[in-house]
Parts: C-alpha cells; structure tokens; sequence
C-alpha cells in the first residue's frame, strides 16, 4: 500500500481515512507485505488497524476474527490454556479451527505442492535423458573423428593438441545448445511463478547450476573418447572405417 499510495515514501506520521471514517488514522509503521490469501497470490494493498480503536467495537471477541498467537514452546499444548482464556473473558465466545501457523500455510500449498514435486519428477527424468543424449552424441561425434586424429597424430600432433582441438568444438556445440535451452527455460518458467515462493521465476543461481552442469558432462563425454583416439597408434587409426 505504501508503494501504491506514497509513491515508496515514508508514510510515518502522514493521516489517512479509512471507510466512512470522518476522523482520520495516523500511520505510526510500516510491515514487510502479507500474502494473506495465499503464498500463491501476489501480496495485496494492506493496513493494521488496533480493533480497540475503532469506533462501535464493543465486543470482546468479534464474530469471525483470527488471532495470533505467539509461543517459544510447543503450539497444541496452548490450546486447552487458550480455550480457557477465551471462556473466562465471555461465555458465549468459543475458539475453532485452532491449528499451528506451519499446518495452516501448508494446507493453502498443498495442491502447488504436489505440482511442484511431480513437475519436479518430470524435470529430474528429462535432465537424465537428456544428459545421456549429450554424452551419447559427443562420444559418437568423436569416435567419427578417430581417423582425423589418427592423421593429425601421423603428422606430428600431440595428444595435448588433439584433446584441445575435441574439448573446443565439444564446447562450442555445448554451449550454443545451452544458450538456446536457456532462452527456451525463461519463456516457459513465466508459467510456473505461482508454484514458486520465495524464488524468482529468472533465478540465476539455478540456470547457472544446470549450464555449468551441461557444460562439465559434454567436456567429459568428448575428453574419454579423444583420450582414447588420441592413444590410439595412427597407423591403426588410419585403418578405421
């Protein structure tokens, strides 16, 4: 509300109306911003008013109001204590859907939850698949080669040379299909930023984990295969079909 209202200013100290309220509210702080209706949703304009405060409130406890209730110790066991409470102050007052803050945000997550775990299966499976075509292309893509390297290796080259000559082009090709899936990965994530709380739907560290992890199996799916081509006697390289 205050990046809406003020413009990102300090509101501190300025007077608002809320409602019909002829008499207005000064604003004595500012909170971070409350996902009240859901961690799916996007935080909406808020304000805290003390209930003491208003005008026409003179019930104790108000029918359908929520109250929070702090604790360093174990949460189920202040709810007998709290129901007590309650009785005491007014008799006709009574306490339901009692339950720990953890359980109560995990049930309005449940269902993203399981969404997120099942895409998360599916991601883990597509990553395997997709690693093994990569070392399955780039072992191949160098076996084809072994003949070129033999006549390289005839003709003086050394193996630190031919492991060069593999790893460069094994990185080019890797990483020009990095960059595409990449730009592929941030159009389609726009999708799938109400199953993330917490994460930016962009979130650098976790493109970066999977390029580098791309990256490191391609280097090692082309290094085994040259190291072997590049042992290989030439004269038997040559041979090769």
């Amino acid at each position: 509300m205050v990046e809406r209202d003020f413009g990102g200013e300090s509101p501190i100290g300025r007077v608002m109306f809320i409602g019909r309220d002829v008499v207005p509210s000064e604003i004595v702080g500012v909170v971070e911003d409350v996902r009240q209706f859901g961690l799916d949703r996007k935080a909406e304009p808020q304000f805290f008013v003390d209930f003491r405060q208003r005008p026409g409130n003179s019930l104790l406890f108000p029918v359908g109001a929520y109250y929070a209730v702090r604790t360093d110790g174990d949460p189920q066991g202040l709810i007998a204590p709290l129901r007590a409470m309650v009785r005491e102050l007014d008799d006709e007052a009574a306490l339901f859907n009692v339950a720990p803050m953890n359980d109560l945000v995990a049930s309005t997550i449940s269902r993203p939850r399981l969404y997120a775990v099942l895409l998360g299966v599916f991601a883990a499976v597509g990553v395997t698949l997709a690693l093994i075509g990569v070392y399955g292309v780039m072992a191949y893509a160098v076996t084809q080669r072994t003949r070129e390297i033999g006549i390289r290796v005839s003709l003086g080259a050394k193996r630190n040379d031919v492991l060069g000559l593999v790893l460069r082009k094994s990185f080019i090709l890797t990483t020009i299909g990095v960059g595409i899936g990449m730009m592929g990965a941030a159009a389609v994530t726009r999708s799938l930023e109400g199953m993330l709380f917490g994460l930016a739907p962009l979130d650098l560290g976790t493109f970066a984990m999977t390029a580098v992890l791309f990256i490191a199996i391609a280097a090692l799916a082309s290094y085994m295969p040259a190291r072997r081509a590049a042992r290989v006697d030439p004269l038997i390289a040559l041979r090769c079909d």
